[in-house]
């Protein structure tokens, strides 16, 4: 919390300064009716990217509550020690999707479709550099790190390994939901989480009692892996279209 704070007040201070290098030392006393005429693209970009992480919180991240709610306390265990250690593997490549937006908003901006195409390639080179060491890492070492919990948390390895499939393609392909807010597109993500994540409920209500926490890791990689897929897909269709 008192990081998330910092991190706040640091990047609204940094804007702060960099508007009034820009625009001047009264730019904050801009009228908003400026902004009348965009109101509804405005509108309908923030409730897409608000909803699109409200379903992504119902599906994606609320897993451990689904395998305790449908195999128990115990079950739900085994996943969250799986999950603990496959959490660090997007650490790096968390930062990379604030930065790679903004070049993409620019490039695709001044239909520099190239560059665009040069940005993807580079960006998903570079998590690619990390995510896919770190996941055969965790692939050949994981029943190590789990018996740091204790001997029987190696019931636990099935479910690391299936999740390291969704977490490979997650971080790999970690630009698809802003390449297409860049190319003006936001709606597009918020329908295919809502229509995947319908399926995924569905698909967690039916397997999980069945096969516990690899059932709910069968469930998260899938969603991860079938949301990607289509995503990119249309967000190189849409670059190739354009370019």
């Amino acid at each position: 919390l008192i990081g998330k704070a910092a991190w706040a007040v640091g990047i609204t201070l940094a804007a702060a300064v960099e508007a009034g290098r820009k625009w001047g030392g009264r730019w904050w006393t801009a009228p908003l009716a400026g902004l009348r005429e965009h109101g509804r693209e405005l509108a309908r970009f923030a409730f897409s990217t608000n909803v699109s992480t409200t379903i992504n919180l119902v599906t994606r991240d609320s897993d451990i509550l689904w395998v305790s709610l449908f195999s128990g306390p115990v079950a739900a265990g085994y996943y969250k020690a799986a999950r603990t250690f496959i959490s660090v593997i997007f650490v790096p490549v968390d930062p990379l999707i604030g930065t790679t937006y903004r070049e993409l908003a620019r490039e695709c901006a001044a239909r520099q479709w190239a560059n665009v195409r040069h940005l993807l390639r580079t960006g998903s080179l570079i998590a690619s550099a990390w995510a896919v060491p770190a996941c055969l890492g965790l692939l050949v070492l994981g029943p190590w790190f789990l018996s740091w919990y204790g001997a029987e948390y190696g019931a636990a390895y099935p479910t690391m390994a299936i999740l390291l499939a969704g977490v490979l393609v997650v971080n790999v392909f970690y630009w698809t939901r802003i390449l297409l807010h860049a190319l003006g597109q936001a709606g597009y993500p918020t329908r295919t989480y809502l229509a995947v994540g319908a399926l995924q409920v569905i698909g967690i209500a039916l397997f999980v009692p069945m096969l516990g926490a690899p059932g709910m890791a069968l469930m998260w990689s899938g969603y991860s892996i079938v949301t990607s897929a289509i995503l990119v897909r249309k967000g190189l269709l849409e670059v190739r279209g354009a370019g």
